[in-house]
């Protein structure tokens, strides 16, 4: 095992205001490579102007404290339109984010804001307190600083954390994380249907509003004789063992919301039966909350508690339900209820790293300007985004070659390859998707 360097963070004095954000950054380098930061150290790291004789590595101080206000409760609120200038990455201006191509340290100085991106990214400051957001009041991909320079794609905060490694290590830095693939299965339905009479209801519509025998038939043999929900949950296990991976399957606790699935609540036995299935076959439980917790902790943790009492284990990951997630709320709740990992962010029109990075990262309050014990990673594909035509619709080798892409980056920055895939989905044509998904990402 590679020795530790331990490495002293130096900051400008006008920098000292914000150390817990810079030793959130710090934090996460350590998850990554063979360093440690230790005020006694001999050599130090600088951040800003006027570095100490024994820095070995300078990095310019651009996002603090332009891009950042202290507020008058104490949390730390973003200067949006200073990040927005930043990001626009005018000619002459010091970049936040890493330039295109590879970077090296020149003369022991970085040409960007290495730790201030890291920090806006994997701490989603952007995002606090924006008003933006779409019709289910979430986040939108369109006002993302790293999409909107048509970089998304990228972790870009990764590669940031290996600029800064590379210099700090005499060159290539060695990973003290592995890459691995990561399937995840939202619960969205047990049955083909919440209510036993909605395909029927449906079916009805197909032949008296549009008039198709073809789609009422359809209508009604996924909603009854699709073999939900064993066929489903069998294949999507076996894919995943086929490949030498294990699933994980995040259900919603009892709920009657419209937005939500009712199953754990109308069919409790049978959602106890397929969990037990589910963990027999030695694939791990997880916990989906309805889309009104996103905000509200009371309903938040009675979900979880119900759907404990029917799993008869505790759950300590998910997702929230639609990506309903709200920085400043969300990530508080669920680490206030002991939570481990939250795979909720992510963005359908595009696959990606919302967090900027592929490694799960701890959780950062900006409201109280501390790091969190709950940890979050982005969900780089989401199933749901790529055909159907609400957000694309792209043919399979399409939808596979944007996949490509974040695979790469996974595996070039040796993070986790997180991606969603409803249970619903293992039928043609989607299903062949699905298999060729894991075939690439575990070549």
């Amino acid at each position: 095992m590679t020795e530790k360097r331990s490495i002293r963070l130096s900051t400008a004095p006008e920098l000292q205001a914000f150390r817990p954000e810079l030793d959130h950054v710090c934090r996460f380098l350590e998850a990554m490579f063979p360093l440690r930061f230790d005020d006694g150290a001999e050599v130090a790291l600088h951040y800003g102007a006027d570095a100490p004789d024994d820095a070995i590595l300078t990095i310019p101080a651009v996002a603090f404290p332009a891009c950042v206000t202290i507020g008058d409760k104490g949390d730390l609120l973003p200067n949006r339109k200073a990040l927005e200038d930043l990001t626009a990455m005018e000619t002459g201006t010091t970049p936040l984010f890493p330039p295109a191509g590879e970077t090296s340290a020149i003369e022991a100085r970085l040409p960007y804001d290495a730790i201030g991106s890291i920090f806006v990214l994997i701490s989603r400051l952007e995002e606090y307190g924006a008003e933006t957001g779409d019709r289910y009041g979430r986040y939108t991909i369109e006002a993302d600083l790293v999409a909107r320079c048509g970089r998304y794609g990228e972790a870009l905060a990764d590669r940031a954390a290996w600029d800064i490694a590379a210099a700090l290590l005499n060159g290539t830095p060695e990973y003290t994380t592995r890459y691995d693939v990561i399937p995840t299965h939202d619960i969205d339905s047990l049955k083909g249907y919440h209510s036993v009479h909605e395909p029927l209801r449906w079916a009805m519509g197909d032949l008296i509003k549009r008039r198709s025998l073809s789609k009422a038939a359809n209508r009604l043999r996924e909603g009854y004789f699709s073999g939900a929900p064993w066929r489903s949950i069998e294949d999507l296990m076996a894919a995943s063992e086929n490949h030498g991976l294990k699933s994980r399957f995040y259900f919603m606790g009892p709920t009657l919301d419209p937005m939500d699935a009712p199953y754990a609540a109308k069919y409790p036995k049978l959602t106890g039966k397929v969990i037990r299935r589910i963990r027999q076959g030695g694939h791990r439980l997880g916990y989906h909350p309805g889309f009104q917790t996103w905000d509200d902790e009371e309903e938040w943790a009675r979900q979880r508690r119900d759907l404990e009492a029917l799993a008869g284990v505790p759950v300590l990951e998910g997702r929230q339900h639609v990506l309903h997630y709200k920085t400043g709320v969300t990530a508080e709740i669920w680490d206030r209820m002991g939570m481990d990992l939250d795979l909720t962010l992510g963005y359908p029109e595009k696959s990606g790293f919302r967090t900027g990075s592929a490694h799960a990262v701890p959780a950062y309050s900006l409201r109280q300007r501390k790091t969190l014990s709950l940890r979050q990673a982005s969900t780089a594909v989401l199933d749901f985004g790529f055909f159907g035509g609400k957000y694309r619709s792209m043919s399979i080798d399409e939808a596979l070659e944007e996949c490509r892409a974040v695979i790469d980056q996974c595996k070039r920055y040796q993070g986790q390859f997180v991606f969603l895939y409803h249970n619903n989905q293992t039928t043609a044509p989607l299903w062949p998707f699905y298999n060729r998904l894991l075939d690439l990402a575990c070549d």
